[in-house]
């Protein structure tokens, strides 16, 4: 084989190499904080309501809730709550959502328990209990 061809595939096979191990450290970084959600549904304009709460605060937290009708021109459709959970430190905690009356003594309908591991890297993963 000529020099020159021997250099190119030399060049071609350190490009591969590089674009692989940028794949892989592009992966490693890209999981940071990823975060996971429970979703839980209740009906348009009954008295009750979803409410979560984690049992170790330090490990996870509630970033944000999404309410969407799923069902906008129903009434009394469905709709869909979504908490999304923040990893904070690596751990298991759990968080428990009942679903409460919201007249008329507000007691408890429904509860859901939900194990969250939270890695080294923060990574959440939501186990329905």
């Amino acid at each position: 084989m000529k020099r020159r061809t021997k250099i190119i595939i030399i060049a071609i096979v350190v490009i591969v190499i590089a674009i692989l191990l940028c794949g892989v450290i592009l992966k490693y970084f890209s999981g940071k904080n990823r975060k996971d959600n429970i979703v839980l549904s209740t009906t348009a304009g009954i008295p009750y309501e979803w409410k979560c709460k984690i049992n170790d605060e330090d490990i996870a937290t509630i970033e944000h809730v999404y309410s969407k009708n799923m069902q906008p021109k129903v009434d009394g459709g469905e709709v869909q709550i979504r908490y999304l959970i923040k990893g904070l430190k690596a751990g298991n905690t759990r968080c428990i959502c009942n679903y409460n009356k919201t007249i008329e003594g507000k007691e408890t309908i429904d509860s859901q328990v939900y194990e969250i591991i939270v890695d080294k890297k923060l990574n959440v993963e939501i186990i329905n209990n």
